[in-house]
């Protein structure tokens, strides 16, 4: 009864905070690091209590009701904890976009870097099919051996390409192009061409999340760019239609999502038992299988008991990620979060749900709650500088809106830094796009902008990004 009673308190709270943001931005990193709590902690915990544990694999040692409703408290205070940091270090600021124009660098930088940037991501993608013996076998790899990492090496031959992170650039790029689409030439490509490509190369990694976050990005842009200039006499009317067809795409997009991971983990278990790959339909679990608070409840358990506490070695070991392996010669193979699970006893070849509560008290123990604030900081302040500014914002938004928050609710500090340099390329890209302002060659709607503005301070709204 008390998991229960503190997982429904954790929802109702997460409700309030959901809806809050909401009100003042659909498009707000917090949101996603609400549903995440909710999806893979709160609503498992309801479950489990009522119908058992699923889905757990046969090594690992059955949760009591009484270690779930430890690692409940814990990560209850600690994940309100974080979000009141994140959202009072953040503040109130309201960048002005009605007074921003498009730099010269959009109108004669951006269409060059995005055929560049296409290029280069098709040239990596063919050097990666070749690599691993054909488009058969690459899609086979990819569909079914995408996870457990039977592949990891095949993409040596790709050399410096394999560090750069060029998809991931190229969508950005795209998202930042639809956006600024109407004061670009041949505004058909960067309205239909670009973002369809775009989403394919998403689909050919073959990972649901990855998707997801291409669809969630050019609908951002597309929210973003209707929000600049409304109709002077119906901006409330048209604000509200404009936040329903963007919950009616997320929505969609989501569902749409589980329902291939499901199609795709199916041939995965059937190529698993069977070499003829017959197809079974995997049910899909992510609203029972809980793997954040199976991972969160089973720290609180052994770590401080059956294993030591890691006294903040995770977080200086992925610190030391940028350093080069020529630099730092000890540097391991294997560190941050898998040193957590390794400790557990818990097989090499799995990953886990640390999440950031889970590897606060690895480290710490019950202290560990304490960094809940200056990890919320930390998202605060990056939240300031991205959204002060537009370019940034359409760059470096959507990453910072679904897929950090997505890997710091699963992977804790490794996540963060493992996204890091991906944050760090698209600030410099921003740097580039972002010269002096100059007058646009066409408005963003057919209303002029200072008529928007008007209507806008007549209407009583703002746009709070």
């Amino acid at each position: 009864m008390l998991t229960t009673a503190i997982a429904l308190i954790g929802m109702a709270l997460s409700t309030t905070i959901l809806t809050f943001v909401w009100r003042r931005n659909p498009f707000h990193p917090t949101i996603f690091f609400v549903l995440f709590a909710c999806v893979d902690v709160f609503f498992p915990a309801l479950y489990w209590e009522q119908y058992g544990q699923v889905g757990n694999p046969e090594w690992l040692t059955p949760l009591t009701s009484e270690k779930v409703y430890s690692a409940i408290l814990f990560y209850s205070i600690f994940f309100f904890i974080f979000i009141t940091s994140f959202l009072v270090t953040e503040g109130r600021l309201r960048p002005n976009f009605r007074r921003t124009q498009p730099s010269v660098a959009i109108h004669t930088r951006l269409p060059a870097a995005l055929y560049i940037l296409l290029a280069l991501t098709l040239v990596k993608l063919g050097i990666e099919i070749q690599s691993r013996g054909g488009l058969d076998a690459w899609i086979f790899s990819k569909v079914v051996f995408a996870v457990n990492g039977s592949n990891i090496g095949a993409e040596d031959s790709l050399g410096p390409l394999t560090a750069l992170p060029l998809r991931e650039l190229f969508q950005a790029s795209v998202g930042l192009a639809f956006f600024y689409r109407r004061h670009l030439r041949s505004t058909w490509l960067f309205t239909y061409v670009f973002p369809v490509i775009a989403v394919l190369l998403a689909m050919a990694t073959f990972l649901r999340g990855t998707v997801l976050f291409c669809l969630i990005s050019l609908v951002f842009a597309e929210f973003m760019r209707q929000l600049v200039a409304p109709k002077a006499s119906t901006s409330k009317i048209r604000t509200r239609k404009t936040l329903g067809a963007v919950a009616v795409a997320l929505l969609a997009g989501f569902f749409s999502i589980y329902l291939y991971g499901a199609v795709r983990d199916g041939f995965r278990d059937a190529a698993k038992q069977d070499e003829s790959v017959e197809f079974i339909l995997a049910t899909p679990t992510f609203l029972t299988a809980g793997h954040g608070l199976l991972g969160v409840s089973h720290i609180l358990a052994e770590y401080g008991h059956s294993v030591n506490y890691l006294s903040g070695k995770t977080y200086i070991d992925m610190l030391l990620l940028p350093v080069p392996r020529s630099i730092y010669t000890s540097k391991p193979a294997w560190y941050g979060i898998d040193d957590i699970t390794r400790g557990m006893g818990w097989p090499e070849s799995t990953q886990s749900a640390v999440t950031m509560p889970g590897e606060a008290f690895a480290n710490f123990g019950v202290f560990g709650i304490i960094l809940a604030i200056p990890l919320g900081m930390v998202f605060g302040w990056t939240q300031r500088i991205v959204r002060s500014d537009p370019v940034r914002l359409m760059l470096l938004g959507p990453t910072l809106f679904f897929q950090v928050t997505s890997v710091a609710s699963w992977m804790s500090f490794t996540g963060i830094m493992n996204s890091a340099p991906v944050l760090a390329i698209l600030f410099v890209v921003a740097f580039y796009f972002n010269r002096k302002p100059t007058v646009a060659r066409k408005p963003l709607s057919t209303h002029s902008m200072n008529g928007s503005l008007r209507g806008d301070q007549a209407a009583g709204t703002s746009v709070s990004i």
